[in-house]
C-alpha cells in the first residue's frame, strides 16, 4: 500500500459553469447516480456535466463521475453520499462552496467578518482582511492591529465516533477595509464539506474542496483574506484504490495594487482544510493537498504595510483503518420473545481506540447505506453472542452484524432471518361460554405478549384427561372453538397450543375441562310407602350413568325448604318422616359442574303413625324426692296423647305412677332419697289404640340428703393431723360420703377423704394452722348431694423455726437480711430473730419479732462478722428453742477517687490513687483499667495500699480507671464512682524512607509513619523553604491522617518538612528530624513568536520562564515527526536555544521543558509549535536532459539540499526569455517528462523550488537542448 502526499501551493481558478441543474439529495433505493455521458443508460437519475449535487444521498448503488465530467457541490450545504460503490474519474468540485467570506468594506468602512467557526476577521482602512481558519490557522492580513484583520483560528471536528456530521465547511476570509471611493476586496469563501461512504471506492480523477482567494484591491482600499480549505471524509469499508488528486487547500490572500507612494495591504492566506480517509484495505497513489493559502502580494514600488500579510497554516490529513466485519451470524437460540444471536470474532478491529470497540446488530429493514441507522442492540468486543429481548412472538426477524469502533461500522455481515416461536396461549376471561346439553364454546387468549392475528392454534378435545385414543384435533386462527354433537352431562377436557410460521408448536396450555348440561329427568312416582318413609322414583332421560339427581320433599308444597336427597341413582329413599303426614316430592338433575336442570312436576303421598322414643336426657330436675321424665314424639304429630309410667321394679310389676299427657315430659313427686327408679312411655291413638312402649326402659337414682356435723366434730388434733366426724342426716345405710378440709374457707381444698363411715382422718397438715371442715353424701349413681352446714374449724399445734441454705441476703456495708424456714408452721406465725458481733451473743444484740421469714438489720459496721439465730412463738405466746447459730461478714464501701487521681503519666503508663472511703485498715483493694468503658478489662492490680501503677500501655490512648474494696471473706464491694480517665502521651512519629509523593510545581504530599500511635492521632506538620530558620515563614497544618498535601508552593524550590504527634489531651510530642523535597518546575511559556533566525539550515526557539526561578535549567527539543523521534536537543539555563545543521524546506516541531534542582524534569511547553526551514534554490545537474526524442525530453535538476517531498516548478520554452508559449508543471520528483514537443527545435529549461508555504525560489540558470529529427520519408 502506497501513501503519497503532495502539498500544493498553486491555486486553480474555478471554471465557468454552463447551464446546470441542481440534484437534491434523496433515498435512491439502490438506484445509481452516474454523472456524465451515458448516465441514462445505466439506470441512473439524470446527472449531466456541471450539475450541482445538494444534501444527503442514501442507498445509492453506484455513484460515478465519468472522466471529463465535473459536478459541483451546492454552496453552504454539505454533500453526503452513502453508496455501494463510488468511482470518480472526473471532478467533484466543492471549492469555494463552504462558509461565506466577509464583504469588502464600503468606502471608509471596515470589511465584514467571514462566516464559520474560524472566520477571518474583516479589516479597516490600511488593513488587509484575515484568512479563514479550519484545519490550519488563517493568515493575518497586512497591517493587522491584533483585533481587526486577523486570521481565523483552526478548530477541531466533533468527537468520534465518525459520522456524516464529523466534518465542517471551511470558514470564510475577512473582507478588506474600504477607503476613498474604493470598496475593499471581499473575503474568499471556504471549501465545501464532503462525506463519501462506500464498500468500494476508486478515485482516478479529482476532488476539490479548496478555499477561494480573497478579493484583490486597488488603493486606497485593501484586499480581502482567503477562504479556508474545506473537508473531505472518505470511508471505505471494503477496498479502495485512491489515486488522482484530493485538494482542500486554503485560498490565497487578495493582492493589493498601489500606485505612487501608497502602501498596499494584501490579505492573509486561508488555512488549509482537513482530509480524512478511513479504509479497510486500500492502494494509495493520490496527491493530497491541505496547504495553507499563500498571502496576497503587493503590486507597488513601495513596501508592503506592516505587519506583513501572513500565509495560512497547513491543514490536517489523517488516515485510519476500519474494522473487518464479523462472520458466521446465526440464531442458535430462538424463543417466543427473544433471540440469541451469535457470530465469529472480527478478524481485525482496525486502529481505533480499544475502548470504542463493540459489535452492533441492525434490523434487516435498516439500510446500511444511510447516515441515521440505529442498531437493535450492541455487545462488548469480547462477546460472541447477545440476547435480543422484547420481541413479538411468531414474527420474522432479519439481522446483520457489524464491528463498530470510533471509525463507525465495518462492512455488514450476511443477513440472517428467523421466526420467533409462538407464545403459549393464555387463559380467556371466560374459558367456556354457551355451554348447553349438546354443545359449548372453548375460548383462550393470544398470550402475553400476544401472538399476531395470523397465528394458528391446535385444539385437542377428549373425554380422557390424558387425551388417549379418540381425542379430537382441530385448528383455528381465531381465539375460540365451538364443537357440537356432544353428549349430555359429560366432562370434556381441552388443551390448546400455538404453532409458529416454521410449524413449531408451543407447549400445550394447562388442561381445562367442563361438563355439558344434564338433561331434565321425568316420570316421577312413589314406592314402598310406610309410616316413616317411602321410595321416590323417576326416569333419567339421556343422562349418562353417574349423573347426580337432587330429590326434594316438603309438607307445605315447598313454601318453606324441605328435605332433599342427592343420589347417582334414579330413586331416593326418604326415612324418618312425620307420621301420618302429607308429603310433596319433585326431582332435578345436576351436571358435573353443579349446574341444575329444572324440577319435574310435583307428586304427593301420605305416611302412617309410630311409637314415641327415649329422649337424649330422659331425666331432669332430680332431687331427693322428685324427678322429671322426658321423651321424644317418635315422629308423632303435635297434640298426641302419651302414657308415662314409673316403677322401682325394672319389670314394672308394681307401678308407682301411670298418667296421660299431651306433653313430652311428666313430673313424679313423693319419691324416696337415693333410690333407683325405672320409666317408660307409649303413644295413644285417637281411636284409643296404643303404640308399643318406648324401648328400652330408662332408669335413674334420686339424690341424697345433706349429712349433719357431730356434736364434737374434731378429735385427735396434733401438729400435723386431726379426725373429722358427722351424722347420716337421713341417708340410707351404705351411702358414700366425701369429707373435705380447707385453710381459706374452701376457696381451695387442702384435703379430701371418701368413705361410707361417719368420720375421716386427715394427716400431713401444717403446724399452727386453722383448718375448716365439711361433708356431703353421694348417691348410688355417683351424683353428690348438698354439703353439711355449718362449716366447722380447728387449729393444729406449733413447730420450731429452721435454718435455710442461704441465711443471709441483701448484704451491704451497713445492713443484712436474715432468712429462716417456717419449720412447718403456717403463714402468720410470729418469729424472734437476733444478731450480734459475739458468737455467744454476749456483745450488744439486735432483736426483733416478725411474722415474715426474714428480717432486715441496719446500722451495722463495715466489713464486720455478725452471728444470728431464730425461734418461733406460738399463738399463746410460748416460744420454741433457738435454731443453730449462723454468721456472715458485711460488705466494704466503695473507695473514693479524686478528680485528679493520675500521676506519672507517660507514653506507656501512669499511677492511679484513691482514698479508703471509710473501709477499715487492712482492707484489700483491686484497681482496674479499660479502653472501652469496662466492656473489657485491660489490666488490674490487687493491693493493701491506696494506689496502683500501670505500665506497658499504648501511646495516645484513653484509659478508664476504677477501684473496689474486698471484705475479709473476699467478697467484692462496689466500684468507685465516677469512672476516671486519662490519655497516655503520644509517641514521636517516624520519617518514611520516601517521605514525599505527588510532587508537582506547586504541591507535594508529605508522608510519615505513626511510630506506634493509634489511628485517630492528630499530627502537626510544618514546611519551610528556609530550613525553619528563626523569623522565616513556616506553613503548618493539622491532620488525623499519615500524610498531608501542601499546595500553593513555589516551583523548583527546596522545602523542609517535619511532624509531631499530639495526644487527645492536646499534649504534643517532639518534632521529627526535618526532611527535604524540591518542587517540579513549571512548563516554560513559548515566546511570541516562538521562532527567530529561521534559515534553510537553522532556527532559534525562544521561551519565557513562566514562573520558574533564575538558574533553572531547560531542555529544548525539535522533531520532524511529531516527536515520534527527536531530531535535536539543547540544554541551557538561558531562555532560548539555537539549532543548526537542519534540512531546508522541512517542517520542524519544537517544545521545551525545565529541569528542577534535583534533576527531575517538568512538563513540556504546550502547544507544540512548528515552523519550516527556508527553502533552497534548485540546482542544475551535469546532464540536465535525458530520454530525448523528436517530440519529448526529460528535464533533470538537483534538489539544492531541499528535503524529499519538496515541490518543484520546471518550465520549458522555445524562447530563451520564456516569452514564447511555456510548458509548466509542478512535481515532487527531480525530473519531469515533457511531451508534445516540436521536431528538431531548441528548448530552453529552468526550474525553481516551491516552499512549504507556497513561496517559490528564483529560477536556476537556464539550460537548453534540441529535440531530435524524424526519419525522412522516402
Amino acid at each position: 500500500m502506497i501513501r503519497r502526499l503532495l502539498i500544493l501551493a498553486a491555486l486553480l481558478p474555478l471554471p465557468a459553469l454552463a447551464a446546470a441543474a441542481t440534484i437534491e439529495g434523496r433515498d435512491l433505493g439502490g438506484g445509481n447516480l452516474i454523472c456524465g455521458p451515458g448516465s441514462a443508460a445505466e439506470d441512473s437519475i439524470p446527472c449531466s456535466p456541471n450539475d450541482v449535487l445538494s444534501g444527503v444521498f442514501t442507498n445509492v448503488g453506484l455513484f460515478q463521475i465519468n472522466a471529463g465530467t465535473t459536478v459541483f457541490v451546492t454552496p453552504g450545504v454539505s454533500l453526503v453520499v452513502f453508496a455501494s460503490t463510488i468511482s470518480i474519474s472526473g471532478v467533484l468540485n466543492g471549492s469555494g462552496r463552504g462558509e461565506v467570506g466577509g464583504i469588502g468594506g464600503d468606502p471608509g468602512q471596515p470589511g465584514g467578518d467571514g462566516e464559520g467557526r474560524g472566520p477571518g476577521i474583516g479589516a479597516y482602512t490600511n488593513m488587509g482582511g484575515g484568512g479563514g481558519g479550519y484545519g490550519g490557522y488563517g493568515g493575518n492580513g497586512s497591517g493587522t492591529d491584533g483585533i481587526l484583520g486577523i486570521g481565523g483560528n483552526p478548530y477541531d471536528d466533533p468527537a468520534p465516533p465518525v459520522s456524516a456530521g464529523s466534518l465542517s465547511q471551511g470558514s470564510g476570509g475577512g473582507g478588506g477595509g474600504g477607503a476613498g471611493e474604493q470598496t475593499g476586496g471581499s473575503g474568499g469563501q471556504g471549501g465545501a464539506s464532503i462525506y463519501l461512504e462506500a464498500s468500494f471506492f476508486t478515485l482516478t480523477g479529482s476532488i476539490f474542496a479548496r478555499g477561494v482567494p480573497g478579493g484583490n484591491s486597488t488603493k486606497p482600499a485593501d484586499a480581502g483574506g482567503g477562504g479556508a480549505g474545506g473537508s473531505l471524509l472518505l470511508r471505505c469499508v471494503d477496498s479502495a484504490a485512491v489515486g488522482g488528486i484530493i485538494t482542500a487547500s486554503g485560498g490565497k490572500g487578495g493582492d493589493a495594487i498601489a500606485g505612487g507612494g501608497d502602501v498596499p495591504y494584501p490579505g492573509g492566506g486561508g488555512g488549509g482544510g482537513r482530509v480524512k480517509i478511513y479504509y479497510r484495505q486500500a492502494d494509495f497513489s493520490v496527491i493530497i493537498s491541505t496547504a495553507g493559502g499563500a498571502k496576497g502580494v503587493k503590486s507597488a514600488n513601495g513596501p508592503e504595510g506592516v505587519p506583513n500579510a501572513q500565509p495560512g497554516g497547513i491543514g490536517v490529513v489523517s488516515f485510519a483503518t476500519v474494522a473487518s466485519p464479523p462472520a458466521g451470524l446465526a440464531a442458535p437460540g430462538v424463543f417466543a420473545t427473544s433471540v440469541t444471536w451469535s457470530w465469529t470474532a472480527a478478524p481485525d478491529w482496525g486502529d481505533a481506540a480499544a475502548a470504542s470497540r463493540q459489535y452492533r446488530l441492525y434490523s434487516g429493514t435498516v439500510s446500511y447505506r444511510t447516515p441515521d441507522r440505529s442498531p437493535q442492540l450492541t455487545a462488548d468486543s469480547g462477546a460472541l453472542s447477545a440476547d435480543e429481548t422484547g420481541l413479538t412472538p411468531n414474527t420474522a426477524y432479519t439481522r446483520y452484524a457489524t464491528a463498530f469502533t470510533d471509525h463507525s461500522d465495518s462492512l455488514p455481515s450476511t443477513l440472517v432471518s428467523t421466526h420467533t416461536l409462538a407464545g403459549r396461549p393464555g387463559a380467556a376471561a371466560s374459558t367456556f361460554t354457551g355451554v348447553a346439553v349438546y354443545s359449548l364454546n372453548l375460548n383462550w387468549s393470544a398470550g402475553e405478549p400476544a401472538n399476531p392475528g395470523y397465528t394458528t392454534y391446535e385444539v385437542n378435545r377428549s373425554t380422557d384427561i390424558d387425551f388417549g385414543a379418540g381425542a379430537a384435533v382441530s385448528y383455528a386462527t381465531a381465539l375460540s372453538s365451538g364443537p357440537a354433537g356432544l353428549a349430555p352431562n359429560t366432562t370434556y377436557y381441552f388443551r390448546v397450543r400455538a404453532i409458529n410460521l416454521d410449524d413449531l408448536p408451543t407447549a400445550f396450555t394447562p388442561t381445562v375441562s367442563t361438563a355439558t348440561l344434564a338433561a331434565g329427568p321425568d316420570s316421577p312416582s312413589f314406592a314402598g310407602v310406610n309410616p316413616t318413609g317411602f321410595i321416590f322414583n323417576w326416569d333419567g332421560a339421556d343422562n349418562p350413568p353417574l349423573t347426580r339427581y337432587i330429590a326434594e320433599i316438603s309438607t307445605d308444597n315447598f313454601a318453606t325448604p324441605g328435605r332433599s336427597s342427592i343420589t347417582l341413582d334414579t330413586e331416593a329413599v326418604f326415612s324418618g318422616l312425620a307420621v301420618n303426614a302429607l308429603y310433596y316430592a319433585r326431582v332435578r338433575a345436576q351436571n358435573h359442574n353443579a349446574i341444575n336442570t329444572g324440577f319435574t312436576a310435583t307428586v304427593t303421598t301420605v305416611t302412617a303413625t309410630a311409637p314415641p322414643v327415649n329422649a337424649p336426657a330422659p331425666f331432669t330436675n332430680l332431687s331427693a324426692g322428685a324427678l322429671t321424665f322426658n321423651w321424644g314424639s317418635g315422629g308423632n304429630s303435635a297434640g298426641t296423647n302419651y302414657n308415662p309410667e314409673l316403677s322401682s321394679d325394672s319389670s314394672f310389676s308394681t307401678l308407682i305412677s301411670s298418667e296421660a299427657t299431651t306433653s313430652l315430659n311428666y313430673i313424679f313427686t313423693g319419691l324416696s332419697a337415693n333410690v333407683t327408679y325405672y320409666a317408660r312411655v307409649r303413644a295413644l291413638g285417637t281411636s284409643g289404640s296404643a303404640s308399643t312402649y318406648s324401648s328400652p326402659a330408662v332408669s335413674t337414682v334420686t339424690l341424697t340428703l345433706p349429712p349433719v356435723p357431730a356434736a364434737a366434730p374434731f378429735t385427735e388434733v396434733l401438729g400435723g393431723s386431726l379426725t373429722f366426724s358427722w351424722e347420716n342426716g337421713g341417708n340410707p345405710a351404705g351411702t358414700v360420703y366425701t369429707a373435705e378440709i380447707s385453710r381459706d374457707g374452701f376457696v381451695s381444698l387442702t384435703g379430701s377423704v371418701q368413705t361410707s363411715a361417719l368420720n375421716a382422718p386427715f394427716a400431713s397438715l401444717t403446724s399452727n394452722t386453722v383448718y375448716q371442715a365439711r361433708v356431703h353424701a353421694v348417691n348410688f349413681a355417683g351424683i353428690p348431694g348438698q354439703y353439711s352446714s355449718p362449716i366447722v374449724s380447728t387449729a393444729t399445734a406449733i413447730s420450731p423455726a429452721a435454718n435455710v441454705a442461704v441465711p443471709f441476703q441483701n448484704l451491704s456495708a451497713n445492713a443484712l437480711a436474715f432468712n429462716w424456714g417456717s419449720g412447718g408452721n403456717s403463714a402468720g406465725t410470729s418469729y424472734n430473730p437476733e444478731i450480734s458481733t459475739s458468737s455467744n451473743f454476749s456483745a450488744p444484740v439486735s432483736s426483733a419479732v416478725t411474722t415474715d421469714l426474714n428480717y432486715l438489720f441496719t446500722g451495722l459496721s463495715v466489713n464486720a462478722t455478725y452471728y444470728a439465730h431464730i425461734r418461733a412463738i406460738g399463738a399463746a405466746g410460748s416460744p420454741t428453742p433457738y435454731a443453730e447459730t449462723v454468721s456472715t461478714v458485711t460488705w466494704t464501701l466503695a473507695p473514693q477517687v479524686t478528680a485528679s487521681p493520675f500521676s506519672g503519666v507517660s507514653v506507656a503508663g501512669f499511677t492511679l490513687s484513691w482514698n479508703t472511703g471509710g473501709n477499715p485498715p487492712e482492707t484489700r483493694y483491686t484497681a482496674e483499667i479499660s479502653r472501652d468503658s469496662f466492656v473489657t478489662i485491660i489490666a488490674s492490680s490487687s493491693t493493701l495500699s491506696t494506689s496502683a501503677a500501670f505500665s506497658a500501655l499504648a501511646p495516645n490512648t484513653i484509659y478508664q480507671a476504677r477501684a473496689k474494696a474486698l471484705n475479709f471473706l473476699g467478697v467484692e464491694g462496689p466500684y468507685s464512682a465516677p469512672i476516671r480517665s486519662t490519655t497516655t502521651l503520644a509517641a514521636l512519629p517516624l520519617n518514611e524512607e520516601q517521605p514525599f509523593t505527588a510532587i508537582s510545581p506547586s504541591t507535594f504530599t508529605f508522608t510519615w509513619a505513626a511510630g506506634g500511635n493509634p489511628g485517630g492521632t492528630s499530627y502537626n506538620i510544618e514546611v519551610s523553604s528556609s530550613g525553619f530558620a528563626p523569623g522565616t515563614a513556616v506553613s503548618s497544618a493539622a491532620t488525623l491522617a499519615l500524610s498531608q498535601t501542601f499546595s500553593g508552593l513555589f516551583a523548583n524550590t527546596t522545602y523542609y518538612a517535619r511532624v509531631r504527634a499530639v495526644n487527645m489531651d492536646n499534649i504534643p510530642s517532639g518534632y521529627t528530624a526535618a526532611v527535604t523535597a524540591v518542587t517540579l518546575p513549571l512548563p516554560p511559556g513559548l515566546s511570541a513568536p516562538p521562532f527567530s533566525g529561521v534559515t534553510s539550515s537553522g532556527l532559534t526557539l525562544g521561551w519565557t520562564a513562566n514562573g520558574n526561578p533564575p538558574d533553572t535549567t531547560y531542555v529544548a527539543e525539535i522533531s520532524r515527526d511529531g516527536f515520534v523521534s527527536v531530531a535535536g536537543s539543547v540544554q541551557t539555563s538561558a531562555l532560548n536555544a539555537p539549532f543548526a545543521s537542519l534540512t531546508s524546506n522541512t517542517v520542524y516541531q519544537a517544545r521545551v521543558h525545565a529541569v528542577n534542582f534535583a534533576g527531575l524534569p517538568g512538563q513540556y511547553s504546550s502547544p507544540i509549535v512548528s515552523t519550516a526551514t527556508a527553502i533552497s534554490a534548485a540546482g542544475n545537474v551535469a546532464s540536465p536532459f535525458q530520454n530525448l526524442s523528436a517530440n519529448t525530453l526529460t528535464f533533470n535538476w538537483d534538489s539544492g539540499g531541499n528535503s524529499a517531498g519538496t515541490s518543484y516548478n520546471p518550465e520549458i520554452s522555445t524562447s530563451s526569455n520564456f516569452s514564447a508559449p511555456v510548458s509548466s508543471a509542478v512535481t515532487t520528483d527531480l525530473n519531469y517528462l515533457f511531451t508534445g514537443l516540436s521536431v528538431n527545435a531548441t528548448y530552453y529549461a529552468h526550474v525553481r523550488a516551491i516552499g512549504v508555504g507556497g513561496n517559490p525560489t528564483p529560477y536556476a540558470g537556464t539550460v537548453s537542448t534540441v529535440t531530435w529529427t524524424l526519419a525522412p520519408q522516402v
